[in-house]
C-alpha cells in the first residue's frame, strides 16, 4: 500500500515566488504567513520517475522530447497522463523524467 501524502504549493502575492511543503494525510496544512496563498494541493501517486523522484499530481513528465504529460488523478481509474489542455490519454506507466510542474512551468504542456 502506498503512502498517502500531498505536496502543497504556495505562491507569494507580491514576489510571485513559488514554494512547496510536503505533508502526510492527517497533518495540518502549513501556513506560510502573510502574502502566501495556496495554489495547489497535489497527491502523491506512489510512482517514481526514471530517476527515482516521487511523482505527484501536477508534475510534468517528459517521456521523449516531443511527448510531455501533466499528471492528473482519476479516483476511479488511477493516475493518468494529460497531454496539452484537457485531453485524457492513457494510464501511467512511467518511463520518463519529471521536468517541472503545472504551476511553475505551464508552458511545457502548451
Amino acid at each position: 500500500m502506498r503512502e498517502i501524502k500531498f505536496r502543497i504549493t504556495y505562491q507569494h502575492g507580491e514576489t510571485g515566488r513559488i514554494t512547496c511543503r510536503y505533508i502526510f494525510l492527517g497533518q495540518p496544512i502549513p501556513d506560510l504567513g502573510r502574502g502566501w496563498s495556496i495554489i495547489g494541493k497535489d497527491q502523491y501517486t506512489g510512482l517514481h520517475d526514471s530517476e527515482g523522484k516521487e511523482i505527484y499530481e501536477g508534475d510534468i513528465v517528459a517521456v521523449s522530447p516531443y511527448r510531455k504529460y501533466a499528471i492528473t488523478v482519476d479516483n476511479f481509474h488511477g493516475y493518468r497522463f494529460m497531454w496539452g489542455k484537457g485531453q485524457l490519454y492513457k494510464s501511467v506507466a512511467i518511463d520518463g523524467k519529471i521536468i517541472g510542474t503545472i504551476y511553475e512551468n505551464p508552458e511545457l504542456i502548451e
